[in-house]
């Protein structure tokens, strides 16, 4: 992860240091897998506002990630975007096996070209995805859920976690 220090041209910027996210790709990939989100900040089912100095915000899109999958699959990564609804970034990946395109939370050290296995014979890298049996004791961990249809999310980490 790169940092950057930024020029301090006002008392606010004097101690301020950014990542660099100039390996980030600006456009997306896939853009069957981004759907507009319509802001109701403090407004109720029938629209009027109920609560007051809700702004509006930027104008984002909403990218549709995997996060369970439990499916076999191969896939390798084709690039590494910003997600504006979240503070991870999320990889493009093509799946070999199905032939089409997901997003998914990246790690982070993952890189463009990597390849990534889900399933029960997968092995302990970076970006793979296999279950909690299978884990060895002391590796890291980066994303863990389970294996239902809901979104929770037990544990989600940047940093390398060992158990």
């Amino acid at each position: 992860m790169n940092l950057k220090k930024i020029n301090p041209v006002t008392p606010s910027y004097r101690n301020l240091i950014q990542i660099n996210n100039k390996h980030l790709n600006k456009t997306p990939t896939i853009k069957s897998k981004i759907i507009g989100i319509k802001n109701i900040a403090g407004r109720n089912n029938t629209g009027k506002i109920t609560s007051y100095k809700k702004g509006g915000g930027h104008k984002q899109k909403y990218r549709k990630i995997n996060f369970f999958r439990t499916q076999e699959s191969v896939g390798i990564v084709t690039s590494i975007e910003y997600d504006p609804n979240r503070t991870a970034n999320i990889a493009a990946v093509y799946d070999i096996l199905t032939k089409n395109y997901l997003y998914i939370l990246a790690p982070i050290n993952l890189n463009i070209g990597n390849i990534i296995k889900t399933g029960a014979n997968a092995e302990a890298k970076i970006g793979h995805s296999l279950p909690i049996s299978n884990i060895p004791v002391g590796c890291c961990i980066h994303n863990v859920s389970p294996k239902t249809k809901k979104k929770l999310k037990l544990v989600e980490l940047q940093e390398p976690f060992l158990i």
